[in-house]
């Protein structure tokens, strides 16, 4: 699926379905930055790589609270997508 595809996918949902696949989408978000982790110890092997990550998740939660609360404050669906896709 490339870019457009998801983004007409993620925008034909409604606020119910896009909040599921939001909040499935930053469970494995800490999974993903799980991976960052020193096996074994407190550091992190890729700081860069959990930054990225966390600053994802940033958006996404804040998408969610957004939604959630019926606000139309958040970030438009193709620059939340298009983030979540990596593409810049």
């Amino acid at each position: 699926m490339d870019v457009a595809e998801s983004l007409a996918s993620f925008s034909s949902l409604a606020p119910p379905q896009q909040l599921l696949m939001l909040t499935r989408f930053g469970h494995n978000l800490t999974i993903a930055a799980r991976d960052t982790y020193v096996v074994g110890g407190e550091g992190v092997r890729f700081p860069a790589r959990l930054r990225v990550i966390n600053e994802l998740q940033h958006r996404v939660f804040a998408h969610t609270g957004a939604l959630l609360g019926g606000s139309t404050q958040r970030y438009p669906d193709d620059v939340l997508v298009t983030s979540a896709l990596g593409v810049t």
